[in-house]
């Protein structure tokens, strides 16, 4: 299967949209009321932000957008003192100018940054988990040239430069740690048996005619 994906884009009026979605423990019900520590949420909060307008009227627009997401919560079992933290922030921005009757340029930019840790239960405690963390900016680049009503020519650029990185929780790099097959429970530093640092890059140009 093929899918061609449109991103948003900014025109002649000047517009923006503002979204917040949050939930925190007291929105937050319980169904384990005998646990000593149940389900904890501390917050949710997801917020996007987007502007968009011209540059040169009937010629150049832009468009941004930016998310703000956090999740801090406790599973069941686990000390509330000690949440999971997932935070990530995502950006986008996109330039389009319509050169002429029959050329479009289009430039965008998106990065996500994040940090994204194992998940903490009673048998995988805070001294013994791992974070990821990294962003990825991706860039793209599109000519379009209209040849007739039925014909268009694109020539696309595009970019992906990832960097990632694995690392406990705790940042400790001298505490060896042990890890429980039995009772499938872990201490310290053994949830991470190598800690590492990604940086996969990809540069691509590609050129289609398409004929409606």
């Amino acid at each position: 299967a093929v899918f061609n994906i449109v991103t948003k884009s900014g025109g002649n009026a000047m517009k923006g949209l503002l979204n917040w979605f949050s939930q925190y423990q007291a929105t937050t019900g319980n169904n384990q009321p005998d646990q000593e520590f149940p389900y904890h949420r501390e917050r949710f909060q997801d917020a996007t932000v987007q502007l968009g307008g011209p540059v040169i009227r009937d010629k150049m627009w832009w468009f941004g957008s930016y998310q703000y997401r956090r999740d801090y919560f406790s599973e069941p079992g686990t000390d509330p003192a000690f949440p999971t933290q997932d935070l990530q922030d995502r950006v986008f921005g996109k330039l389009t100018w319509q050169v002429d009757q029959n050329n479009n340029l289009l430039f965008a930019y998106h990065n996500d940054h994040w940090r994204l840790p194992d998940t903490i239960t009673p048998s995988l405690p805070p001294d013994a988990a791992s974070m990821g963390r990294g962003h990825n900016p991706t860039i793209t680049a599109t000519w379009r040239r209209v040849l007739n009503n039925n014909t268009t020519f694109d020539v696309r650029f595009g970019g992906y430069y990832n960097w990632s990185s694995s690392r406990g929780l705790s940042e400790d790099l001298s505490t060896p740690g042990v890890y429980d097959e039995i009772r499938d429970e872990f201490s310290v530093n053994a949830r991470d048996y190598s800690w590492s640092n990604l940086a996969p890059y990809t540069t691509g140009i590609s050129s289609r005619v398409s004929r409606f």
